[in-house]
């Protein structure tokens, strides 16, 4: 169940015991706000939320809750259990305080236990920080490429940026990592609890809080309840990749790459595996880490220049164990998020996609826009928000679309209902072909006459449809 929040000029949402997509304005200041427990193959325990209280009014809120990480939380034997509650307040003057205290229900091991912060990149990339350090200040910049090594700022307190700070009180320090390494879109800061790590007995018990503040101007505006999207220029140079589907080749990492530069500078191509779950995977966690597909194909260009980058085994599917396959890969999300997968696939200039999603609605799609590979990429930008809001558009977009040739493929990314106004169609006949879940995965629709005035049309996308528009004729 979601809620939305606000504190002072900060609106964001809580679910599954997370804040995410914190923003003033239309700006994300932090993406996540969570407390992880991981195993010991550093897989992320599920919290089962067995109890909790909402409390919220404009400009501030109260949340408490407890929560469980026991067997089975993740699907499948986590060997031990550790359970948690939380406080997390926010004030109207633009303040946030999570706390969790934290304790072992029986022995077991793990790497790491603690709060997370998330830095979303498209936000933070180039900017200055500022951090307070046992040694002293310390100032830094998040960095625009990925970063080869992972962990880039050890042991500090408190981190600020622009008019943002977030700071730590109670065990342990933050450190930061580049999780793009990962497939993740976002720089990490998290705390370490001060366990005897990898053994934790039983009854150990640590506290926590991470502090957020900000400042800025709240916006309350009435959004309009449709999104508006503008066909734009051809992208110079891009075209849609070629795609595949299968399992080849090693589930290797960008990290791996980007560790070991000059065995990539020798290769004829730059080749890695996208699955943007590693470490968190919830749907919201599978959006939002697509356009980091971007930020991948960029940062080897820096030092592996002119080389192709092919990118494989392009999936939902978790590298950790679970005793049953991944469903979303053969669900309609899969289906949209493939084609969004392909959508920043085209503007990073890759030269070509293998899918290992399997059979279901996504394999539809795919089959569907494999004959527009090599075409060349326009732009199609959205405004409004699709969603009517107090509180300024959605935390997210729910809606995306590109161009490929004569075609413009719009998608729905969430599993409601979503109404779009598209402009800019160029003049001529054209049809579309609907693809969703209400008609069987192994049918491929016949397009139907789209009608088209004045250059726009509206339309109204299926739960997570992928709908194909193309020019028939003049």
């Amino acid at each position: 169940m979601e809620s939305y929040v606000t504190a002072g000029p900060i609106r964001g949402k809580f679910v599954d015991g997370e804040l995410r997509y914190l923003k003033i304005g239309e700006t994300e200041i932090i993406r996540r706000v969570f407390f992880a427990v991981r195993t010991k193959t550093w897989d992320t325990l599920t919290p089962r939320i067995k109890a909790s209280s909402i409390k919220t009014r404009f400009g501030s809120f109260e949340l408490t809750f407890e929560a469980d990480c026991e067997r089975g939380a993740a699907g499948y034997d986590s060997d031990g259990a550790y359970s948690w509650a939380a406080k997390v307040v926010g004030t109207d003057d633009g303040t946030i305080t999570f706390t969790v205290t934290g304790i072992p229900q029986r022995d077991f091991e793990t790497n790491r236990i603690g709060l997370c912060v998330l830095f979303g990149t498209p936000t933070v990339c180039g900017k200055r920080y500022q951090l307070k350090t046992p040694k002293g200040p310390r100032t830094g910049t998040f960095p625009t490429f990925v970063n080869a090594p992972l962990m880039f700022e050890p042991d500090f307190s408190e981190l600020r940026y622009d008019n943002v700070t977030v700071s730590l009180s109670g065990d342990g320090l933050f450190s930061m990592e580049d999780q793009r390494n990962f497939a993740d879109s976002s720089f990490k800061a998290y705390a370490v609890m001060p366990y005897p790590y990898p053994k934790l007995k039983t009854g150990e018990e640590h506290t926590q809080t991470i502090t957020i503040r900000a400042t800025g101007e709240t916006r309350r505006t009435l959004q309009p309840a449709s999104t508006t999207l503008k066909v734009g220029e051809l992208v110079p140079g891009r075209v849609l990749p070629e795609i595949r589907q299968g399992s080849t080749g090693e589930r290797n990492w960008f990290h791996g790459i980007n560790h070991d530069r000059e065995k990539a500078k020798a290769a004829e191509s730059i080749s890695f595996a996208y699955f943007p779950v590693e470490h968190l995977f919830d749907d919201d966690t599978c959006w939002e880490n697509v356009p980091v597909i971007t930020e991948l194909a960029e940062s080897a260009r820096q030092f592996a220049p002119g080389k192709p980058i092919d990118l494989h085994h392009i999936a939902l599917t978790l590298t950790h164990p679970r005793p049953a396959p991944e469903p979303r890969n053969a669900s309609p999300l899969g289906a949209a998020w493939a084609a969004a997968c392909l959508k920043y696939a085209a503007l990073a200039g890759v030269r070509s996609t293998t899918f290992d999603m399997g059979p279901g609605y996504a394999n539809r799609v795919l089959k569907a826009l494999t004959p527009l590979a090599g075409q060349p990429i326009r732009q199609v930008r959205a405004s409004g928000t699709g969603l009517v809001s107090v509180l300024g558009s959605p935390l997210v977009p729910t809606v995306d679309a590109f161009g490929v040739g004569e075609s413009i493929i719009v998608l729905n990314k969430t599993s409601a209902r979503q109404r779009a106004n598209l402009e800019g169609l160029a003049a001529g006949a054209w049809t579309a072909r609907e693809l969703h879940g209400q008609t069987a995965a192994g049918t491929l629709p016949e397009p139907t006459a789209v009608r088209v005035s004045g250059g726009k049309t509206n339309l109204n996308l299926a739960p997570h449809e992928v709908r194909i528009l193309t020019r028939t004729g003049q």
